[in-house]
C-alpha cells in the first residue's frame, strides 16, 4: 500500500528596514538591513523542515565608503553552516556572532572580519552543531583582495 505525501509549499520571509540616527534637526540613514528566510519543507514525513537565511546589512549607505555585510545560512536540523562577507571601499570591521538552539542543545560562534586599504573585502564561515553548553571563541578571517564576492546579492 502506497501513501503519498504532500510536499508543502516553500515559504519564503522578507523583512527590510531602514534605520536614522537622529543629528541635531535631521534624521539621518545609517543602515538598511534585510532578512530573508526561506523554509523548505521535508521531502518526506518524518524528516525535517531545512532554513536557509540571508542577512544583508548596509552601513553608512549614504557615504562612498561605506560598508555591506552579508550573512547567508543554512539550518538542517541541529547544525547550522554560516557564511560571511564583509566589504568597503574604506576601512571597517564587523563582528558576526550565530547561535543555535535545538531542543536543550546549543552552539555559539564569532567571528571577526576587518578589512582595510590592502583589501577591500573578507570572507569567513562557521559550522555550528548543537550540542549541550558548546561555546566557540571568536577567529580573525581570512582577507580577499580586491573584491572577491561570495554569495549571491
Amino acid at each position: 500500500e502506497h501513501t503519498l505525501f504532500k510536499k508543502e509549499p516553500e515559504t519564503v520571509i522578507i523583512i527590510e528596514e531602514d534605520i536614522f540616527k537622529e543629528k541635531g534637526d535631521e534624521e539621518k540613514r545609517t543602515v538598511v538591513a534585510k532578512l530573508e528566510i526561506q523554509k523548505e519543507p521535508a521531502e518526506k514525513p518524518g524528516d525535517e523542515d531545512q532554513f536557509n537565511y540571508e542577512l544583508a546589512i548596509d552601513v553608512d549607505l549614504d557615504r562612498k565608503d561605506h560598508m555591506t555585510v552579508d550573512v547567508l545560512g543554512h539550518v538542517d536540523g541541529g547544525n547550522m553552516d554560516v557564511f560571511t562577507h564583509a566589504a568597503t571601499e574604506g576601512e571597517g570591521k564587523a563582528d558576526v556572532s550565530a547561535k543555535i538552539h535545538y531542543g536543550d542543545d546549543e552552539d555559539t560562534g564569532s567571528v571577526e572580519m576587518s578589512v582595510s586599504d590592502s583589501s577591500d573585502s573578507t570572507s569567513d564561515q562557521m559550522q555550528l552543531r548543537a550540542t549541550k553548553n558548546r561555546k566557540k571563541k571568536p577567529k580573525k578571517s581570512r582577507k580577499m583582495k580586491n573584491g572577491s564576492k561570495m554569495g549571491k546579492k
